[in-house]
This record gives C-alpha cells, structure tokens and sequence, in this order.
C-alpha cells in the first residue's frame, strides 16, 4: 500500500523576488528602528529569552511580571514588557536549560512604549543576585 503525498494548499508559485522586496521594506521603512548611530561602548547580541522580572521590595505588591529578551551585553540589557514597571531597580531571574537560575540586580535606565500594547526598556546589570523565592499559594 503506497501513500500518496498531500496536495499543496498553495497551488500558486512561491514569488520569492516579491516576498524579498516586502522584507527590505519593512526592514527600511520603520518596521524595525534604524539604528544609524549607535553610541553603545560593548558588542550587544539578540537574547530571545523569557525572562521574569521581581521587585527588590519583597513586600511590594507588585507580582513577577514575564519579560522577553531583546539583546545582552556584559553591562546591559534590552527587554520587552507588557505592561509599566512601577520602580526602577529590580531583579531579573533567566532560567537556564540545566535546571538552574542566573539573576542581575538591574536599574532600569529607559522605557518606551513600543505599539500593540507593550513597551520596550534597558537596563543597566548592577550584579549577580539570589533568585527570590516563590511562595505558591493553593487555589
């Protein structure tokens, strides 16, 4: 008994010169910020990584807040986020693939709200913290 593949559900060529010439569009006309002088001193890299953000209050009432990675250097970092962050220093917490956790103590020097409801900050990384502890509470 032999198979026979799935048809195509786009029967229609793939136009490879139009989809090109969409992305140089975005990438020129303000999809993506044009970074034509950049005054930073170290080499940033993307950093595509969730991440939480927690006070260093531990009795504010601000709860952890998830954060996307945008880039890392050894002295900062650029993150989204999908609401305002109500202080300036906090602690960021990324969950490495072995189990274990590495957190900054950061100030967070810029904010900016970036469209479609979410905001986009940088900060400076002050020093290595201690991951706060979670207490979870049964619901």
């Amino acid at each position: 008994m032999s198979i026979a593949p799935a048809p195509r559900l786009h029967a229609a060529p793939i136009a490879q010169d139009a989809v090109r010439e969409q992305v140089r569009a975005l990438l020129r006309g303000g999809a993506v910020e044009a970074q034509l002088l950049d005054r930073r001193q170290d080499r940033r890299y993307p950093f595509p990584v969730l991440m939480t953000l927690h006070s260093v209050d531990p009795d504010a009432s601000y709860a952890p807040q998830v954060i996307v990675g945008r880039d890392i250097c050894e002295r900062g970092l650029g993150f989204f986020h999908p609401a305002p962050i109500p202080f300036r220093v906090g602690i960021v917490v990324c969950d490495l693939t072995d189990g274990r956790q590495v957190a900054f103590e950061i100030d967070i020097t810029w904010c900016r709200f970036a469209r479609q409801g979410w905001y986009e900050s940088g900060c400076r990384l002050l020093k290595p913290a201690t991951p706060p502890q979670i207490t979870h509470t049964a619901v």
